[in-house]
């Protein structure tokens, strides 16, 4: 159980730094960690939800040493029922996040599913545990090994906790895809601020993606606050594989884009992304005040279809892989920044 411990702290330590530090996330080819981490689930109140998990492994890794040396029976018996408590609750906790990650914001973390599985762990071994108090030279062993135990994964828990941090924080660099602004931009591209400014946010995303839908109040947050100084666009990229309702909605944008409220149909698409059906696409279409007639018309025209269907083609020859995808003026973001960092960037790039 204490190595198990040990894995949980590394992975609860290492998502306490990013999420208070606004660092990125190394995890894998997804954006998952950082659509959770942007999520409303992400803080308890004001307290990262890793701190939660600090606490929990430090104070079960501790509870076991402290077992381990005491030498009363009745203690021992205490002790062991709290620990077994203790890997109740962090099993529980684990299996809610698993349910929260799967069912509400429907992107996985790496790093919370490594601390949910170790902690899944602890409470499967502590069926396995005594309360039975082990011989002096026993204890005296398993001291050591410990101690020995914990030595390493400090030293090494810091290397690799080093060498993560240091290259999350290289790589929003400009490594990502080869293009230009042109090509994010092409006419007809529905645009947010002024043409004059200098810097440019363009988003790829899908209605119905949960992952656009967490990240969708950092990037309302930053138009608000840099709006009349940067250039917003959105580019439709539609998964219709995987969302059956993706391209109906996108249709639904096109055709208030048709009445001039493109960004508010956007808005209100992504927000209530659990509710795409044609009849909640007329819903926002009355509550936008467009003209009904004219927007129900144009869901079934084939010319806004086939655009949808244009806009999806030119993300893939992008080499546009998930949404959200974001580019800040012609370079690729290669993670989603938390909304300290964002503002950080674009101020860098006004200068």
């Amino acid at each position: 159980m204490i190595i198990s411990g040990l894995i949980g702290l590394f992975a609860s330590i290492y998502l306490l730094i990013t999420y208070t530090s606004g660092k990125p996330i190394v995890c894998g080819t997804s954006h998952g960690c950082d659509i959770v981490r942007a999520s409303e689930w992400a803080y308890l109140g004001p307290i990262p939800r890793p701190v939660l998990g600090v606490i929990f492994y430090l104070g079960f890794i501790g509870l076991l040493i402290y077992r381990l040396v005491f030498t009363k029976t009745t203690t021992q018996k205490i002790l062991f029922n709290v620990a077994w408590l203790s890997a109740c609750i962090g099993f529980v906790e684990s299996v809610w996040l698993f349910y929260l990650q799967a069912a509400v914001i429907k992107s996985f973390c790496t790093w919370c599913l490594t601390s949910g599985v170790t902690a899944t762990m602890c409470f499967l071994l502590s069926f396995f545990d005594s309360t039975e108090k082990l011989e002096e030279h026993s204890v005296n062993k398993e001291i050591r090994w410990i101690f020995t135990s914990v030595l390493i994964a400090v030293l090494s828990g810091s290397i690799l906790l080093w060498g993560l941090l240091y290259r999350g924080s290289g790589e929003n660099s400009q490594q990502g895809l080869n293009v230009t602004i042109t090509e994010l931009i092409p006419t007809g591209t529905p645009i947010e601020g002024p043409a004059t400014a200098t810097v440019t946010l363009v988003e790829f995303l899908d209605f119905e993606c949960p992952g656009c839908a967490a990240y969708h109040p950092v990037l309302q947050q930053i138009r608000q606050e840099f709006a009349g100084r940067i250039k917003y666009a959105q580019r439709l990229m539609p998964l219709s594989e995987i969302h059956k309702h993706a391209k109906a909605s996108a249709v639904a944008s096109l055709c208030a884009k048709e009445q001039g409220k493109y960004f508010e149909m956007a808005d209100a698409l992504i927000s209530n992304q659990r509710n795409l059906e044609r009849s909640d696409l007329v819903h926002y279409a009355d509550a936008l005040h467009l003209d009904s007639a004219s927007f129900k018309t144009c869901l079934d025209n084939p010319v806004i279809s086939s655009r949808v269907d244009a806009e999806r083609k030119a993300g893939d020859a992008l080499g546009i892989t998930q949404t959200p995808t974001i580019f800040l003026n012609d370079i690729e973001l290669q993670y989603l920044p938390s909304l300290e960092e964002f503002r950080s960037l674009i101020q860098q790039k006004l200068g």
